[in-house]
């Protein structure tokens, strides 16, 4: 997964895995002619040596627009990630909103050496596992390799739909009437009895191992260099963490990594996750046991633990993801497929149930009458959700009946 570039060693080399996301997520890489990097061609070839450095000066990095000579191009030298925050900007572009410094950046290689090719050789289901540890690290305020996975796949040339429940559960020692006992009406959001048993690795290695391709340990490697070198926090994150400031406040371990000093990370902040990056190193190696067993179920335990929580070794080792039957409706001639309860799939089988007898009142999709439809139809459908899902191993939940045409 990574490659060396021929005369780049060391702090030069070029990490192929973080690039491969990169080029495929921006497409090709473009600069101004006379600081072109190499065709694609050429990049589909490998790194390549820095073409001709008297082009630009200094030309390491960055090149782009000189904001003092337009139409002039220009290279920055050095290393931008010293101070933490990609700050040598061209022009009135933010250097994240350029392809070809936010590649050349995070693979910290000369800015003319050709990135990787623009896709990873790997199916489907691997590239899911993959951009999914990758988004547990660059947004980690959406996803998390602590939390859930819920996943459908049909192979190629087949019809068979095949779904996953790899939800957690409540630790085994926890229950309505011990939270009453402590006095616990309510379980706030940064509570220990909160936090489910962590899934979604157990679910990620069941798939790999059952559908995948290609190892696991090569699928998470570019999480695991987003995670030790860094990662450009974007407009959503930077936004979600301001939202979130007190929550990420409330916890010292969470304050030092995504507070930057006690503040708010910034649009373009570098942040690192060095502890994650551990993790992920040791689920590469060690598989399931990496995350379940040793010190990473250690820290685990320890942490809720100390919180109050009930947490043990147990729930860990019964950590295991689930293949379920998934469910389906029809929905103006296409099979719509959701994983069933205790995931909310059902609920948005019925609204396309609803709306399926509603007239489109026209090509306009903000229509009144439309929207008018779809927020009853919402309505009625949380209604159900609110009475109906839950654990289908301790609740009997009407599916059939709530995805019948009668119904």
């Amino acid at each position: 997964m990574y490659v060396e570039c021929p005369t780049h060693k060391g702090r030069g080399a070029c990490h192929a895995s973080r690039g491969d996301w990169l080029h495929a997520s921006f497409g090709a890489i473009t600069g101004p002619d006379s600081c072109a990097p190499p065709t694609v061609d050429d990049q589909r070839a490998g790194c390549l040596p820095s073409t001709d450095p008297s082009k630009c000066s200094d030309y390491k990095v960055k090149w782009g627009p000189d904001p003092n000579n337009p139409g002039k191009c220009i290279g920055h030298g050095g290393d931008p990630l010293k101070d933490g925050r990609f700050s040598n900007c061209a022009g009135d572009q933010h250097p994240l909103d350029s392809p070809s410094y936010l590649w050349a950046v995070l693979n910290k290689c000369d800015a003319a050496m050709a990135p990787p090719p623009s896709s990873l050789d790997v199916d489907a289901l691997d590239a899911a596992i993959a951009a999914s540890a990758v988004q547990a690290v660059v947004e980690p305020q959406s996803t998390s390799i602590g939390g859930d996975c819920f996943c459908l796949y049909s192979q190629a040339g087949s019809d068979r739909v095949i779904a996953m429940n790899g939800s957690g559960r409540a630790p085994m020692e926890l229950s309505a009437d011990w939270l009453l006992q402590q006095g616990i009406t309510k379980i706030e959001q940064q509570s220990p009895h909160s936090v489910t048993v962590p899934t979604a690795i157990d679910a990620w290695v069941q798939l790999n191992r059952d559908y995948g391709t290609t190892p696991l340990d090569e699928l998470l490697q570019p999480a695991i260099g987003y995670a030790r070198d860094g990662f450009p926090i974007g407009h959503r994150v930077a936004e979600d963490f301001a939202e979130c400031h007190d929550l990420l406040a409330g916890d010292a371990d969470i304050a030092s990594v995504y507070l930057k000093n006690g503040k708010d990370f910034q649009y373009g902040d570098l942040c690192r996750n060095s502890n994650l990056a551990k993790t992920l190193d040791a689920i590469a190696e060690n598989g399931r046991d990496g995350f379940y067993k040793g010190w990473v179920a250690t820290d685990i335990i320890n942490k809720l633990q100390s919180l109050g929580g009930v947490h043990t070794q147990d729930d860990l080792d019964n950590a295991l993801a689930n293949y379920v039957t998934p469910i389906k409706t029809n929905f103006r001639g296409y099979d719509i497929w959701e994983c069933p309860p205790n995931g909310q799939g059902v609920i948005a089988l019925m609204l396309l149930n609803i709306m399926s007898g509603v007239d489109k009142y026209g090509d306009h999709p903000l229509s009144i009458e439309r929207i008018h439809h779809e927020i009853e139809a919402g309505r009625i459908t949380y209604r159900d959700r609110n009475l109906y899902l839950a654990d289908p191993e301790f609740s009997a939940i009407p599916v059939d009946q709530m995805l019948s045409a009668d119904y």
